[in-house]
C-alpha cells in the first residue's frame, strides 16, 4: 500500500479537510481491497455542496487522484468541470 501525505490542519479549512480526508479514506480502502489491479473510481458530482473556492481546491484533488487511478468524474455544472 502506498503512503499518504496529510497536510497540517491549519492549512485546510473544515470543508476541504473533510473532502480530502474522505478521498484519503476511500482510496486507502480501494488499495486494501484491490491489491493487484486499480479499479475505476466513479465520482458523481462529489462537490455539489462546495462553494467556488473550495470546488477549485477539490478539483485539484481529483487531478491528483488521476495520477494513480482511472477516474470517471461526472458533473452537471460547467463551473465544476476539470
Amino acid at each position: 500500500m502506498q503512503s499518504v501525505v496529510l497536510y497540517a490542519k491549519e492549512h485546510l479549512d473544515d470543508t476541504y479537510r473533510f473532502v480530502r480526508c474522505n478521498a484519503i479514506a476511500s482510496t486507502a480502502l480501494v488499495d486494501a481491497i484491490f491489491n493487484q489491479e486499480k479499479p475505476v473510481l466513479i465520482l458523481d458530482d462529489p462537490f455539489v455542496n462546495l462553494d467556488d473556492e473550495k470546488t477549485e481546491k477539490a478539483k485539484k484533488l481529483v487531478k491528483e487522484l488521476t495520477k494513480r487511478y482511472q477516474v470517471l468524474y461526472l458533473t452537471c455544472k460547467k463551473e465544476r468541470r476539470l
